[in-house]
């Protein structure tokens, strides 16, 4: 039974310790991404601009190093195979006075940065999909204004890079978390103490 944080979002929590002053912090722990000009070499041909593409990685990397680089394959709207760089991992939100980690997939396909990233919302065993999202579908694809006007501006890679769209999915889903917890019970509850990766309920 789905059961729904402050009406009817849900996350998963970031992993919080306290110290002794009694503030909290944040732990993130993460695979490092392998360097970006090995990885983008192993898949040469799928980006014209390769300089762009290296900077637009290292830069997300340095400021989300929960996402994990790696080389993956992706088959697109045309059926074909592709072998692309995937990132994965989770993105930070502040939602209601608190820290929560939505876990994504984010394919930089063929042809990018003319080609605009394909991002999904990547819901744990614990997690499902809020139905009538509006930035995501019922399978998790992203629907989100930079990548609906990608095309007119991809040129310009102060507006449309890698960096920009997670801050917009950050923005977005701390407005409106895209998953829910799921429960077996229907009884609301206050939330219990934090601890790594607890399911919150309120």
């Amino acid at each position: 039974m789905l059961r729904s944080l402050v009406g009817s979002e849900m996350c998963i929590r970031d992993r919080v310790s306290t110290q002794s002053t009694g503030t909290q912090r944040r732990q993130t722990h993460h695979h490092p991404s392998p360097p970006m000009a090995h990885l983008v070499s192993q898949v040469s041909s799928a980006y014209p601009d390769q300089t762009r593409v290296r900077e637009e990685l290292g830069g997300l990397n340095a400021l989300y190093p929960t996402l994990s680089a790696s080389v993956s394959d992706y088959v697109g709207n045309d059926g074909m195979g592709q072998r692309i760089v995937m990132l994965s991992g989770t993105v930070p939100i502040t939602y209601h006075a608190a820290t929560y980690n939505i876990p994504i997939k984010m394919f930089v396909v063929n042809g990018y940065p003319r080609a605009p990233p394909v991002v999904y919302v990547d819901p744990t065993a614990d997690m499902v999909i809020k139905p009538g999202h509006k930035h995501v579908g019922t399978d998790g694809m992203c629907y989100l204004p930079m990548l609906s006007v990608w095309h007119q501006n991809w040129n310009n890679s102060y507006q449309c890079n890698l960096s920009q769209l997670v801050m917009e999915l950050q923005t977005i889903f701390a407005t409106a978390p895209p998953v829910y917890s799921r429960s077996a019970t229907a009884t609301r509850q206050p939330p219990p103490p934090a601890h790594p990766l607890s399911l919150i309920h309120i």
